[in-house]
């Protein structure tokens, strides 16, 4: 337990130390509005994916498919369950329905690709990071036509949104894994050394999209606090103790809980933004939301730690 305390600490702070340097670049206006949208695009097309290609290229495998295809079931399962629950507190904090949308997806959809899957390879190993990226699908699938369709103000999405490159390079990953395809050895070492870029341009885009916060408005707002720990302990503890009571497998909650237990993803800021909607709503609760994930996560990655 202290182990995995420790190891996850040493993970948060220099995702944290990144996500400063990034609040520090728009503070200090380097680069100029567009280090968000390279970032971004750099993000999006080539280190996410190149992650999730790496892990499925090693792992997905006949003799794996049938051992770890639970995990797609548990992640709908999971996913089912806290949709009511979020839904329940997004009608308690908006004030509006755009609001009501921006709070739903907030509750609903945790921090995965950008800090979830990279924290959870850093502690637990890359066999867990894939177990961890099967059980996301179900939520992969939601951000890219639910979380798409209620934070877009028009109600749009296409299925192109579904066919990005995150889900291209998973398929992609399959197909290598499954026949045991060698790629040559300077194309796997840039994949490999795209991968490692993931973790601090994620934390260095986080901050600089954080940046943008006016924390003297947030100090008047409590609910921003509130709905923030909502999200980071609340319901990841119900959701565990209902798994400790049922005696559910023990992976599988690992898994849950330490995927529940990420702060609120960036696209409640950034579906908005690009749609022509307000961000504000999200960039607060996500910039609260991530302060104390500092303190949270490495504690219930403690608790899992010690099952």
């Amino acid at each position: 337990m202290q182990e995995t305390f420790i190891t996850t600490v040493n993970q948060i702070l220099m995702m944290f130390t990144f996500m400063v340097i990034g609040y520090f670049v728009r503070k200090k206006g380097i680069g100029g509005p567009s280090v968000s949208e390279v970032l971004s695009a750099l993000i999006v097309n080539f280190f996410l994916p190149a992650m999730t290609y790496l892990t499925f290229a090693e792992h997905f495998h006949i003799e794996t498919m049938s051992e770890n295809a639970p995990f797609i079931l548990a992640g709908c399962i999971v996913l089912f369950f806290t949709f009511f629950i979020s839904k329940m507190f997004a009608k308690m904090f908006a004030e509006n329905n755009l609001q009501e949308d921006v709070y739903m997806y907030s509750f609903l959809i945790p921090n995965i690709g950008y800090m979830g899957w990279p924290l959870v390879g850093a502690v637990f190993g890359s066999d867990m990071l894939y177990k961890m990226m099967m059980f996301s699908i179900p939520f992969l699938v939601v951000i890219y036509t639910y979380g798409i369709y209620i934070l877009n103000p028009k109600r749009q999405f296409t299925l192109k949104k579904i066919l990005n490159p995150s889900m291209v390079a998973m398929a992609i990953g399959m197909v290598v894994g499954l026949f045991s395809i060698k790629l040559p050895g300077f194309l796997q070492q840039t994949i490999e050394a795209s991968k490692g870029c993931m973790s601090p341009c994620a934390m260095i885009l986080t901050g600089f999209i954080l940046g943008g916060v006016d924390i003297g408005d947030l100090l008047t707002k409590p609910k921003f606090y509130l709905a923030a720990l909502i999200r980071a302990i609340l319901i990841p503890g119900v959701v565990l103790a209902i798994m400790l009571l049922l005696k559910v497998d023990k992976t599988i909650t690992i898994i849950t809980g330490a995927m529940l237990c990420m702060p609120m993803g960036l696209n409640s800021v950034v579906f908005p933004s690009a749609y022509g909607g307000d961000g504000t709503t999200g960039a607060k609760t996500t910039f609260v939301s991530n302060i104390i994930s500092i303190v949270t996560i490495p504690l219930f990655f403690a608790l899992l730690g010690a099952l």
